[in-house]
Formats: structure tokens, C-alpha cells, sequence
């Protein structure tokens, strides 16, 4: 996942909060993003993962298991960078 390793362009909450707004507004905005919106929203930025790896990631994210990723489990997971390392450690363990 080293995808995620460039460096963001602005404060990391504000880059991040808008990253999932975008990927939420596609459903009428409810505040989470499940896997299908989440492998939308990063193949429109040019981040072809499959929904296998993007599953990984949301039951990663997805502290209050709803199945789905609201804006402060994503912000809050993202912005540390340890998420995506748990999520590419368990994508290992199951491949």
C-alpha cells in the first residue's frame, strides 16, 4: 500500500476529510463510505485496489462495526498511517 506514502499537500485532517467527502457524496452524502464507494472514490483518483484489499482496509477503519467507514474512523485511522499498516499486514496473512 505504499500508494498512500506521498506526502499530503495540506494538513492531514483537511486532505483527508475532503478525500472522504468526495467518496461519500456519490450516494447523497450520509456520512459513510462502505466497500463499493470506497473502490470508486480511490479508482477516480487513479488507485486501482481490489475490493478484496479495500475490504481489508474498511473492516480496518470500521472501529464501531457497521460495516462501513464514517469520516471520523477514517480520519482518525488514516492520519497515523497505522491503519494501512494493518490492513497490508492482514492482506498478507491472506494472500
Amino acid at each position: 500500500m505504499s500508494v498512500f506514502a506521498a506526502p499530503l499537500p495540506q494538513p492531514p485532517h483537511i486532505f483527508l476529510t475532503a478525500a472522504f467527502a468526495a467518496m461519500d457524496s456519490e450516494d447523497g452524502g450520509d456520512g459513510k463510505v462502505d466497500v463499493d464507494e470506497l473502490v470508486r472514490g480511490l479508482k477516480k483518483k487513479g488507485v486501482a485496489l481490489s475490493g478484496f484489499l479495500v475490504g481489508i482496509l474498511v473492516a480496518t477503519l470500521d472501529t464501531d462495526g457497521d460495516g462501513s467507514v464514517s469520516v471520523d474512523e477514517f480520519v482518525t485511522h488514516l492520519r497515523g498511517g497505522d491503519a494501512l499498516r494493518e490492513a497490508s499486514r492482514r492482506a498478507d496473512e491472506q494472500a
